[in-house]
């Protein structure tokens, strides 16, 4: 089973007959002369039968070896001991210091738990509309925060609407979907923000989100009215929007989701929704560290 150099340092079991010769002389030679016996303790009854010993389980109640005691090189620690590390390692995993990870599920749940009324009253109108009505008036938004409109592309591009209720700010997030004039909107005082990401799982919308956030934060800030929009204003608008709710206001991507979910019925992609959780994930390691 073992080779003949481990079993040459106790690996294998027993010591070269020249080392055991050379032991048994040098312990009788200083054996005291009145009893003509070694002044050594004999272990090797103790060790002898390894078989013995109790099974791995309760061996964990062995004591230490004392200070007279020798093990062979080719013991192990107990398991006790071994296990000492792997335990504290675990317990450091748990420490309440390391935040637990968001996780994109989560955010699905929320979606799906949260309801947003059927009929609601677009900012600027006295009545409540459905879905179909808004389409035949090709207006579709609504007020999710202080100071913050989510709507869809023909929203911003009736700019006489946006002007009737007050809007000094359009943050346009699908540009190649929603071709709006940025001089346009500078004629009526409106500061245009814009940029393309597509609505895809795998679209990489996060990289915005500082600089979209900081356009939506001067226009709160500023008293003004800011209107964020994608093609429809379920996905692309409602993840910079729940970003910025993360960033400035310091809510969890689930309460940011919900809400906006209360006011309006968003739909983000998984990828997205992803996205706001590595988000919440990197803000919690920061305030942690």
């Amino acid at each position: 089973m073992y080779s003949s150099s481990y079993s040459m340092y106790g690996g294998g079991g027993g010591y070269p007959s020249a080392l055991t010769s050379g032991f048994t002389a040098s312990y009788t030679s200083i054996a005291s002369p009145r009893t003509s016996r070694p002044r050594y303790r004999d272990y090797s009854s103790r060790y002898s039968n390894m078989s013995a010993y109790p099974t791995p389980m309760n061996y964990r109640n062995l004591m230490t070896p004392s200070r007279g005691d020798t093990v062979s090189r080719g013991m192990s620690l107990p398991p006790a001991q071994q296990s000492y590390k792997d335990s504290n390692r675990n317990l450091r995993i748990k420490s309440p210091s390391i935040p637990r990870e968001r996780t994109r599920d989560e955010l699905i749940d929320s979606i799906i738990h949260t309801r947003t009324k059927e009929h609601r009253v677009m900012p600027g109108f006295r009545s409540s509309s459905d879905y179909g009505e808004r389409q035949s008036m090709k207006v579709d938004c609504d007020r999710v925060f202080n100071g913050i409109i989510i709507g869809n592309g023909e929203t911003v591009l009736n700019i006489d609407y946006l002007k009737g209720i007050g809007v000094t700010h359009v943050l346009n997030t699908a540009e190649g979907h929603v071709p709006a004039n940025p001089g346009k909107f500078s004629c009526y005082g409106i500061k245009y923000y814009g940029f393309h990401v597509d609505d895809l799982p795998g679209s990489n919308i996060s990289r915005y989100f500082h600089r979209t956030t900081e356009f939506i934060h001067k226009a709160v800030e500023s008293g003004g009215l800011i209107v964020v929009n994608c093609y429809m204003g379920w996905s692309r608008s409602a993840t910079c929007v729940a970003a910025y709710l993360m960033m400035k206001h310091n809510m969890t991507a689930t309460r940011a989701v919900e809400t906006i979910r209360g006011s309006r019925p968003i739909r983000p992609n998984a990828g997205f929704l992803q996205q706001l959780a590595d988000l919440e994930n990197t803000l919690k390691k920061r305030i942690s560290w």
